[in-house]
């Protein structure tokens, strides 16, 4: 289901990216400062200087989206003494464009690169809105959301994940002229593991949907087996976490592929999962698990050790 959830999230994500949000300095993040400000020595009076200064600061740094697109690219102007959010954001963005240009142009060796590839942007955004089942699976979303029944979601997302395959696709060819090889076949490596878990997900039959049902017999397993499952997931986190510190720090170059350590750590963790809910009396919950993590087994270099 976290698959599903993803994907779900994914396409309501790509339906609505052209009303983006306000950006602000918002009252959570002044209460976070607050927080922090408590919790730090109190006669400090460098401590309060400076968390003054940075919440100032913060309260400067409000702006539109909309200002952010249509920022100056060519006059960022004197920079004086006080911080300038906009002049500052207005050199970020003249500096990357720049930059993808020469990068695009880099890679695939067209002047154009870099406008073809802003135009596959524009075009996977009105494929996805064309496509027609964005709107049919915000519904049954809703409705499953609310019934606590989840076969509504499952048609309505299951049948109509080629036309979302058949966008991402495009968008995906369109901008290969400005990513190396080797950051494509990771592209690819995470296009195909999220077909396959939407593909794996919907080869069987929607009661398989009862897994999550609230008061479903999966789910009453699931929560029984809580304190295996948030153990099994601290100890994903600490060995995953450990992994990626040893490659950062012990190699000239990270590489993100991984080792025989890595997939020896997965496969434990994989185990772990799969045995919290062995004696679940329905076997979804542990088919579910198993299915997840051998999916994205086989996209990692673990497949071929």
């Amino acid at each position: 289901m976290n698959g599903l959830r993803l994907v779900v999230l994914a396409l309501l994500a790509a339906a609505s990216v052209h009303a983006l949000p306000k950006l602000d300095a918002d009252e959570s993040m002044k209460q976070i400062m607050a927080s922090m400000k408590n919790k730090l020595p109190s006669d400090s009076e460098e401590t309060d200087a400076l968390i003054s200064k940075f919440s100032s600061m913060l309260d400067s740094v409000e702006f539109d989206l909309d200002d952010l697109k249509n920022l100056d690219e060519a006059e960022t102007g004197e920079i004086g003494p006080n911080f300038n959010s906009k002049q500052f954001l207005a050199m970020i963005k003249r500096v990357s464009k720049s930059s993808w240009q020469k990068r695009c142009k880099k890679i695939s060796g067209d002047d154009n690169a870099y406008d073809k590839a802003i135009a596959a942007g524009e075009t996977f955004v009105t494929c996805i809105e064309n496509w027609g089942g964005v709107e049919e699976i915000k519904k049954s979303f809703n409705r499953s959301m609310e019934a606590q029944e989840y076969t509504p979601l499952y048609k309505a997302v299951c049948p109509a994940r080629s036309g979302f395959f058949e966008c991402t696709d495009k968008y995906i060819d369109s901008i290969s002229s400005c990513y190396f090889q080797k950051e494509m076949d990771l592209v690819h490596k995470l296009d195909r593991m999220n077909k396959n878990l939407l593909n794996a997900f919907c080869a069987h039959e929607a009661d398989d949907f009862a897994l999550f049902e609230l008061e479903g017999e999966g789910m009453k397993c699931v929560h029984q087996s809580m304190t295996e499952l948030r153990t099994c997931s601290n100890k994903a986190l600490y060995a995953f976490t450990e992994r990626f510190l040893a490659k950062w720090i012990e190699n000239e170059h990270f590489d993100y592929r991984f080792d025989a350590e890595d997939c020896k750590a997965y496969d434990e963790i994989k185990s772990c999962f799969v045995s919290s809910v062995e004696n679940c009396t329905y076997p979804k919950v542990k088919d579910f698990f198993a299915s997840f993590f051998q999916i994205i087994r086989d996209e990692t270099s673990c497949s071929k050790l």
